[in-house]
Formats: C-alpha cells, structure tokens, sequence
C-alpha cells in the first residue's frame, strides 16, 4: 500500500490536502526500504496545540496519526515516536511505541535507543522544527543508523534552508563526515502551495558495497542418450569449482527427460516458451526474473577444467570465444535480422567494415544484468529478436548481430572481448569430442572446454 492511501486513513499535515505536500517524495525516498527496516522513529507526535489547530480544518485528526502512517507503511517494522509532551503518548496499539523525550536532550536519545534496540532504518524529524534542534537531534542519532537507512527533517525553516543544502550549518568536519557517508537528497515543494517550510532534507546512509551474485545459466536440449552425459558433465563441473552459485537450466524443447533432474541443488529448470530461439533464451530469461547480478552463459556440451581467473572475469562482458573470420558469414540473413531492430543502418555500416567487429561464438559469455538491460532497452536485442530467431540460420546470424551491437556500444574491443581467443584457433573445433578432449588436455588451457556433439 503506498502513502497516499495510507493517508485517507490517518491524514497529518504532511498530506497535500491539510498541509505540506510530503507524500509523493516520501513515495520516491522510501520505496526501496518499505519492507526491510526493521526500526522506525518519528521525532513529534502531533499532540497538544498542533492537535488541535489540525482539527480545526481536518476534524478526524488525530494525534499520532503520523506513526499510524509509518506503521502501516513499514509493515515489518516496529514504530516508535517520541515527544516532549506527555499528554501524547499512545498506549495499546499494535506495533507502536512511545516515550517521552526532550529533542534536545542527548541523553534522552541516548537511553532511547538503548530501548529500542540499538539502531534505526528511518528516522523522521518532525518536532519543534528548530533548527538548533534539527541539526543537534541529526548529529547524536546519524550514527545508530542503519547502512542503507534514512533520516529526514521536515519543514526546514525558510531561512535556513540553503545553508542545510550546503551543509553550512554543521561544522566543516561533521559536513565532510555527512559528504563521505551519506547522499543527500531534498524535495523542494514550497511553490506548489506557497508554503515557505514546505521541504525535506533527507540523508541516505551510504551501504557498504554488496559482493557481486553470479548465475549460471545452461541452454541444455537432450535428444539421444550422449546429450544426457554431456549436459550432466557440464553441471557436474560446475558445482565442482562453484558450489553454492545458483545455475538455472533452459530447456530449449529436449526430447528425452532426465532422471538426474531430481538429484539438482538450488538449481531451477525452465521450459522454454519459444521454439528454436535457443541462443536467445539465456538473455530473455535473465531480463525476466533477473536471478543476479551477472550471468554465466553455458552451452550444455561446454564444462569446467578449471575455476575463472579475476583477469578472465573483469569487465561487464566478456565473450568466452570469439571469431574475426567472416567467410562463413550470410549478409543476407544477418540483414534480414538486423532489420528487425532500431539503428539497423548503423548496424548494417558496421556489418560491412569486417574488419572492425567480432561475432560472439555460441553467444557463451559472461554479462552483467546492467548491460544487458542497456542493450535491450535501445536496440530490442533480446526482446524483439526472441520472436525472429527460429532456426539454425536465424542462430548465426545473432552470434554476429550480438557482436555488432556489442562493439557499436564500444563495451569491448578487437583484443579484450574474450576470455579464450578466437575459436578457429581452438584445437579440434568443429571435430573433437570428449573422449578426445580428455587424451589432449595439455592442448586446452582455458577455464571452459568446448565437446563438439554433431548437434
């Protein structure tokens, strides 16, 4: 439920229609937190003469109407509000708490957050709405919040609002301390209802960086009983090097089922919705559900011989193969495809300078979400090109459009865009099998092998 309705129910002067106009930047600010903070607190109840000055215009005000608000909102958390009246203390409703505390008492704050737990993901200050007040409430409580957490001080008063923008106001060590730990973020709305302290300056605490989530995603089809052994190896190897990374099998139209499926750990299979689209499948999926922040894109005849190197994972793609040699390329079947995505002509002038573009061999690569999502949104190259794909020649042909759209955006070049070099380089391409592979491993030093099954 968003603020706005949660308002019909407890309106506050923090509503458009009997105040400020807070809500719609509330929506934006707190979006992303709205069912993980665990610990809210709201500085000012509402109570005594504020109370009643509301009712005067909003009969059904009511004091701490606000929390209620915060309450419903933050539907994991606990709420807590706090005031130097004591004629505004709420008693007996679900997941609220009150206590009496002057805001410019540190030792009041100080004991409190020792009763509620330590620390805070929000932090509301809507009390007396003195600056003194605002800046010294901000500097005792900033440092029991959250990573990730907010605080916001309503109603900045006319006068001191640009210097709260400047961070003027603090001393010029706790501002650096604000610049190097916190974004800062305002909402200026005094124009929309001319009044003066209609504005919000909120402090986001900065997040140490999470550690990047991978995926391993196999494009698998089993049509004889060696497709079974080989897609197996390739998953086997996988959990050997990677054994907690989750892997998501596409099942791109297999003929024959797979007991071994049952035996899989947090891996999920997926039935593929699009005939023939096969090397399509990895990207559309990824875009859908969004598993992590980068994909490993396997073929299910590619394995493991050993784990990735950081060199070979640096950067936001990175193809495991790639080709330069064009004479295997149909220019008219690589047009046909580009003409069904934006900048074709572009694309097309790329396609010609041969020399300046490498195809992606089987589309295995390694890509972050980020890049993928960026290419789609311009070009539509995963979710316009999933209904065109729908043949072996359909297939090659986005190997090389892939490549083309890749080093039109300048995301790679002639000499970084894969881990192991050109595949017409690799030892028995197109003709090794495993068994093959197995007596020449000497021949293979890559982190992936290539088994060329005769699909």
């Amino acid at each position: 439920m968003n603020l706005e309705l949660i308002t019909q129910k407890y309106p506050s002067d923090k509503c458009k229609q009997w105040g400020h106009n807070y809500i719609p930047g509330y929506d934006d600010l707190l979006k992303d937190i709205q069912f993980s903070a665990k610990t809210v607190l709201e500085i000012g109840i509402g109570c005594g003469p504020h109370e009643r000055a509301m009712q005067k215009g909003c009969p059904t005000y009511k004091s701490g109407n606000s929390i209620r608000m915060w309450r419903d909102y933050f539907t994991n958390a606990k709420t807590y509000a706090v005031d130097i009246m004591p004629e505004g203390m709420i008693h007996g409703e679900e997941r609220i708490q009150t206590f009496v505390v002057d805001q410019g008492s540190g030792k009041d704050f100080l004991e409190l957050t020792q009763k509620v737990g330590g620390s805070y993901d929000f932090i509301c200050d809507d009390g007396s709405h003195m600056a003194q007040h605002q800046v010294f409430s901000f500097m005792v409580l900033e440092k029991f919040l959250n990573p990730g957490g907010i605080y916001v001080i309503e109603d900045v008063q006319p006068e001191f609002i640009d210097r709260f923008k400047d961070l003027t106001i603090f001393s010029k060590e706790f501002a650096d301390h604000i610049r190097t730990n916190y974004k800062i973020v305002t909402y200026d709305t005094r124009k929309e209802k001319n009044i003066q302290d209609d504005f919000l300056m909120c402090f986001v605490k900065n997040a140490p960086p999470k550690p990047q989530s991978d995926v391993f995603v196999i494009l698998r089809c089993i049509r004889t009983e060696e497709d079974k052994k080989l897609w197996r190896r390739c998953y086997v190897s996988i959990r050997y090097f990677y054994q907690t990374t989750k892997i998501i099998i596409i099942d791109d139209n297999s003929l024959l089922t797979d007991e071994f499926d049952q035996r899989l750990e947090d891996t999920t299979i997926i039935k593929s919705d699009f005939t023939g689209s096969a090397e399509v499948l990895p990207f559309y999926y990824y875009l859908k559900y969004h598993w992590a922040d980068r994909m490993i894109v396997m073929h299910d005849s590619m394995f493991f011989k050993r784990p990735f190197t950081a060199e070979e994972l640096a950067g936001k793609i990175k193809f495991f193969w790639h080709f330069d040699r064009h004479e295997y390329d149909n220019n008219v079947e690589i047009d046909k495809v580009i003409q069904f995505i934006p900048h074709s002509a572009e694309l097309v002038t790329l396609r010609k300078n041969a020399n300046e573009w490498n195809g992606c061999f089987g589309l295995g690569m390694v890509i972050d979400w980020s890049v993928i999502k960026e290419l789609d949104d311009k070009y539509g190259i995963v979710s316009l090109l999933i209904h065109f794909i729908k043949n072996r020649e359909d297939r090659m042909a986005y190997e090389r459009v892939f490549g083309l759209v890749v080093f039109k955006e300048q995301l790679v070049t002639k000499t970084n865009c894969s881990m192991f070099g050109a595949i017409h380089d690799y030892a028995g391409s197109w003709q090794a099998d495993f068994e093959w592979q197995m007596k020449n491993q000497h021949l293979y030093p890559y982190a992936i092998m290539k088994t060329w099954s005769g699909r």
